[in-house]
């Protein structure tokens, strides 16, 4: 504490001094002049007036909060036992650096699985709920790159092949093998039976490397497999410390040279609320009526207001917006994204694609979606995906039609354009997403450290695989028709051996706490919404 050194120092200085002053003899010699009496040497203390200190009252009510955490934090720091320190030293348990391929095209981040340990890259994606891996057996004739890591069930012991067929079938891509159960690990949360596809056989443009795979963070409802989602395996178990996780996404377009380019690309957290990772309050919103655990397992949300440079959107009932970190953009229904790009001065449909929309580079505006009654704002450079041609003047707007405008599907799909300007949480008690300004100096980013990186980009045989229905998309989503052939019974999940990081002291989920938060009463569970068909996120860039 720098305002603490003198006192520090002048109580040392005094100690000393009445150490080595202590009288030998009753009697002082005549000719000393006594600076040192028998009971100790007194020294001056002068205090700064001009300190940043409580006591000078010259500090705000947001700094004297700062002043105050601060030295909580220095005590913190000071006085915890030297093996706790050496292991905080490094990253937080319970968080994962994400990685960011190209120019913002999809983020991914690092898992284990099998035993030992292999270390592969995958998409965590809220917009499904299935998880798969590419197998040893997918070679390049069936769309797997020679630089894309893959599964091997052979390296590991506890692997279990369950016979069981699947397959799935996305707006712009597909996949289809195995269901089995290994060992998997995530955050330091270590399980070690989670069920999880072997895809022997991608359809092109399904995913690319450094991705191996994808993991779904939707809920079990939404699983096509049949599959629970790790994070909700650790729920149902009561596992985790605060029953969510959260996202924050860095930007790096306009950094990168390349496509195949591999930057840090933010944070990703399970089972803790950390107040460092964003600044003021967190807005909790219910999920919208018809999904989440009991409905279609999309974290989907209602949007409250549109508004374009203060102009609202006429939303009409197209107002449900699912919340998606596998989706590269944002995808809204054709009336409001005409409504969108009509109030944008020289915005006009992308010659190239109907879905699409341009707009003059130079131009600012502000598109703003308000959830839960505040407002989250997105600047023109938010949107811009880069020229449109390479001299023109006219840029790409990531505002776009979705492929999907079923009335049973959320009529929007919020992806990273939104949630890489927000902290955003998922919790499940209740069923909920937040949202929160990021810390100010911006979104935060781990080291990468175990990230597998592409030799090269490899070109895939054309066609799908699967004959007939194929990819359709062409963009960063697409409608899709997901299909087993067989169902998941497996439950080895329910009886797993679950190893937690920190040894920390899981929280009932009853409390329906948040972090720091105060508690809140449970939001009831919508239901009355089957299950549909299930619209699936593709992870590739725009415009590669």
């Amino acid at each position: 504490m720098v305002q603490a050194l003198p006192v520090l120092v002048g109580t040392v200085a005094a100690m000393a001094a009445c150490a080595w002053a202590v009288p030998t003899a009753t009697t002082p010699s005549p000719r000393a002049t006594p600076t040192v009496s028998s009971h100790g040497m007194r020294i001056p203390i002068r205090i700064n007036a001009q300190a940043k200190h409580p006591r000078n009252k010259r500090m705000r009510p947001s700094e004297l909060a700062d002043w105050l955490e601060n030295e909580s934090s220095k005590l913190r720091v000071k006085y915890t036992h030297p093996h706790d320190r050496r292991a905080s030293s490094h990253t937080k348990r319970q968080q994962v650096g994400l990685g960011d391929s190209g120019a913002d095209s999809y983020y991914f981040a690092p898992i284990g699985i099998g035993t030992p340990l292999k270390t592969m890259d995958v998409v965590l994606d809220t917009g499904s709920s299935d998880f798969w891996l590419a197998d040893a057996a997918c070679s390049t004739a069936r769309n797997c790159p020679s630089s894309m890591v893959k599964y091997d069930a052979s390296k590991s012991s506890t692997y279990h092949n369950s016979g069981t067929q699947f397959q799935v079938q996305y707006g712009s891509g597909a996949v289809k093998g195995t269901l089995a159960t290994d060992a998997v690990s995530l955050a330091d949360y270590n399980i070690s039976s989670v069920s999880f596809g072997q895809a022997s056989q991608l359809a092109k443009n399904t995913i690319r490397p450094p991705a191996s795979g994808i993991m779904g963070m939707g809920f079990d409802t939404l699983s096509t497999t049949g599959t629970m989602p790790l994070w909700q395996i650790l729920t149902e178990r009561h596992l985790l410390h605060d029953y969510l996780f959260s996202f924050q996404l860095t930007t790096n377009f306009g950094r990168v040279e390349s496509s195949d380019e591999i930057n840090a690309g933010g944070v990703f957290t399970l089972g803790v609320l950390d107040s460092q990772q964003y600044s003021g309050d967190v807005t909790w919103l219910p999920l919208a009526e018809g999904y989440g655990p009991n409905g279609l397992g999309y974290w989907a949300i209602d949007i409250d207001q549109m508004a374009v440079n203060g102009q609202r959107i006429r939303m009409g009932n197209m107002g449900v917006a699912a919340i998606d970190t596998g989706t590269t953009l944002i995808g809204g229904p054709q009336p409001l994204v005409e409504q969108i790009h009509s109030i944008i001065p020289g915005a006009r449909p992308l010659s190239q694609s109907s879905q699409y929309f341009t707009f003059p580079c130079k131009q600012k505006f502000e598109v703003q979606f308000v959830f839960g009654g505040r407002a989250f704002t997105l600047s023109n450079e938010d949107l811009n995906l880069g020229p449109a041609s390479t001299f023109g003047s006219s840029c790409v707007s990531a505002i776009f039609i979705s492929p999907s405008q079923s009335n049973r599907m959320p009529a929007w799909i919020v992806g990273d354009s939104f949630l890489k300007t927000v902290f955003a949480a998922f919790g499940s008690s209740p069923p909920s997403v937040g949202f929160a300004s990021l810390p100010s100096g911006g979104a935060q980013s781990l080291s990468l450290t175990s990230v597998p990186m592409p030799s090269g980009r490899e070109s895939s045989v054309g066609g799908n695989p699967f004959g007939g229905g194929g990819g359709g998309g062409g963009g960063p989503l697409g409608g899709g028709s997901p299909a087993m052939t067989e169902p998941n019974t497996d439950k080895s999940w329910q009886t797993a051996s679950v190893d937690v990081p920190n040894k920390i002291q899981p929280l009932n989920p009853a409390g329906g706490t948040f972090g720091n938060a105060a508690p809140r009463a449970h939001l009831p569970m919508q239901r009355g919404v089957g299950l549909g068909v299930a619209l699936v996120a593709m992870t590739v860039a725009l415009l590669l």
